[in-house]
């Protein structure tokens, strides 16, 4: 397996939001900004900065690189939080998640 057979994590959120957009914007390569897209790159321009942090007892890895051989998926995630030795993924996003 090489990279390119690798899905990127972004199109993960493409699929879950809408399975016909993922369509466009990963088989057909159309992908348009608009003014959700605009905004949530405004807002998520503080934590786009990579390194560590510690709060508390839970240290913050901002911009890391994730990938799972198994689900053949890859990419950089916002953080990943690190408490009592378990690693938990974080993906920021512009308001709620869907309720499936």
């Amino acid at each position: 397996m090489n990279e390119q057979d690798y899905l990127p994590l972004a199109y993960l959120n493409a699929w879950e939001y809408c399975p016909r957009r993922f369509f466009l914007e990963y088989q057909l390569g159309e992908m348009a900004d608009n003014e959700h897209i605009i905004l949530g790159r405004h807002l998520h321009r503080n934590i786009d900065r990579e390194g560590e942090s510690q709060e508390g007892d839970t240290i913050v890895y901002r911009q890391q690189w994730v990938w799972s051989d198994r689900l053949l998926i890859n990419g950089v995630i916002d953080a990943v939080e690190e408490r009592e030795g378990e690693l938990i993924p974080l993906e920021y996003k512009k308001g709620r998640m869907a309720r499936h």
